[in-house]
């Protein structure tokens, strides 16, 4: 039995699809072209910032940050393009602006706060401790020991000073390793023992003060409700230039699409490390200065999404 073989009558290129397909294929690249185009200002940098010239854009931002840190609000939204600064950004070497007085303005004006002051305090080195700049009127809160120079000085601490903390000398001995600093400049015959502590010595509320100071171990909301309590408001050195304050500031970018990275989705125990060297945190949870509850140069706990940018 034989099976004659048919061919069938299939037509593999119809011609009523040509056209069709043919515009289809043009839309897509003049969809595709015009998407790019429209993009092409935010694909110019790595930030996908639209309009914006990334050369020199480091220099560009500290300059920028400065100027703004000290005419705007904290909490201010301020437009990047409008920023106006009389420099040139597109050399091979480029230098920020310094704001020499800036720090210290920020000290003296905008850091006043007592929960600032007393996380500052105990990160100061003690080699730093009698280097403060101020004129201190008392030895304690309860201003039993006058410190003033003049008898006209401790009347004007009477009247303007009294809610001022950092003219208090126990403002700094509660919230320093006071023991250290014992050892280190108040021993029998130092330059402290001779002018503070031997005529503290001499009077039984002068050692009970010494022995309390001693003794002081607090956290820092407990810290500001002492101060509080015994009148004390803010806490604010005085204007000089003999030691100038040294300021470390830091600022997060983020591109138009949100995370500073995603190129990682946990960190080493190194990157762990960083965040808690800045106010002597701990990364062991039931320990009472756990980074995620401990406040840190008087900003409220962050979660370590923030700290990692994740």
């Amino acid at each position: 039995m034989r099976i004659q073989p048919t061919t069938g009558s299939l037509d593999p290129s119809p011609s009523r699809w040509r056209l069709p397909g043919a515009l289809w294929l043009c839309a897509t690249l003049a969809g595709t072209f015009y998407y790019l185009l429209h993009i092409q200002p935010q694909l110019a940098n790595d930030f996908f910032w639209p309009h914006y010239n990334s050369s020199g854009y480091q220099t560009f931002l500290i300059d920028a940050l400065n100027q703004l840190l000290e005419t705007s609000d904290d909490e201010a939204t301020v437009d990047l393009g409008s920023v106006m600064l009389d420099a040139r950004y597109d050399g091979l070497l480029t230098t920020a602006i310094a704001h020499p007085t800036y720090a210290m303005a920020l000290l003296t004006t905008k850091l006043p706060s007592l929960d600032f002051a007393i996380t500052s305090l105990r990160n100061t080195s003690i080699d730093m401790v009698l280097w403060l700049p101020t004129p201190y009127c008392w030895v304690d809160f309860n201003k039993s020991f006058e410190l003033a120079h003049t008898e006209a000085r401790q009347d004007r601490c009477r009247h303007q000073y009294g809610t001022n903390g950092a003219v208090y000398l126990e403002a700094v001995a509660r919230n320093i390793d006071w023991t250290a600093f014992l050892v280190g400049y108040g021993g029998p015959e130092t330059l402290f023992w001779s002018a503070i502590l031997s005529g503290l010595e001499a009077s039984t509320r002068g050692v009970h003060w010494l022995d309390t100071v001693a003794a002081t171990t607090t956290s820092v909301p407990d810290e500001v409700a002492f101060w509080q309590r015994h009148g004390i408001q803010r806490f604010c050195y005085q204007w000089q230039n003999l030691r100038l304050p040294g300021l470390v500031e830091t600022a997060t970018l983020v591109n138009a699409l949100g995370p500073g990275s995603s190129s990682h989705f946990y960190e080493p125990l190194a990157m762990d490390l960083y965040p808690t060297t800045m106010c002597n945190l701990s990364l062991i949870r039931d320990t009472p200065n756990y980074i995620l509850n401990t406040t840190c140069f008087g900003m409220p706990p962050q979660s370590f999404d923030d700290y990692s940018c994740l």
